[in-house]
């Protein structure tokens, strides 16, 4: 049981590395776009009402991920 619980504690740490690599790479793309509004080579109307809301989308889904993983982790440790 202990080696389980340490497998799938290896494995949760790999996906929270890729998750958090995820989170800055949509960072990177948010300020591209930022640069790319101000430079006028992005459609302000496009990037509030398109990019923007799934940029926030995107956010919110690596939060709760992120937050289930946590409640499975804890929920782990009680057993």
């Amino acid at each position: 049981w202990i080696d389980s619980l340490n497998g799938l504690s290896s494995k949760m740490g790999e996906f929270n590395f890729e998750l958090s690599k995820q989170g800055v790479n949509l960072n990177q793309i948010m300020k591209r776009a930022n640069e790319l509004i101000y430079a006028g080579e992005l459609d302000k109307d496009y990037y509030e009402n398109v990019f923007f809301p799934e940029v926030k989308t995107s956010q919110k889904l690596m939060s709760d991920i992120k937050e289930q993983q946590t409640k499975i982790f804890k929920s782990l440790l009680k057993l």
